[in-house]
């Protein structure tokens, strides 16, 4: 995005790519993204909550928990 658009990514972008990767059984590489996402990001509900259901989707109890954790 910021190569070709000159955009920053917002915190709605990082939501629908967890999102994305959470539907295709991606959760590892959901976490791995909302972990990377940089220093003064909000970290907001919308990406925890995309990961939290694709956990419940694909029974990834591990990741359930950390989810649960950053929403409370």
């Amino acid at each position: 995005m910021v190569k070709h658009h000159q955009m920053k990514p917002k915190v709605e972008h990082y939501g629908c790519m967890v999102d994305l990767l959470g539907r295709a059984g991606c959760v590892r590489e959901a976490y791995d993204l909302i972990r990377s996402m940089p220093e003064g990001t909000p970290n907001d509900a919308a990406p925890w909550g995309s990961l939290l259901s694709a956990c419940h989707t694909h029974g990834d109890v591990e990741h359930t928990h950390l989810a649960v954790k950053k929403l409370n």
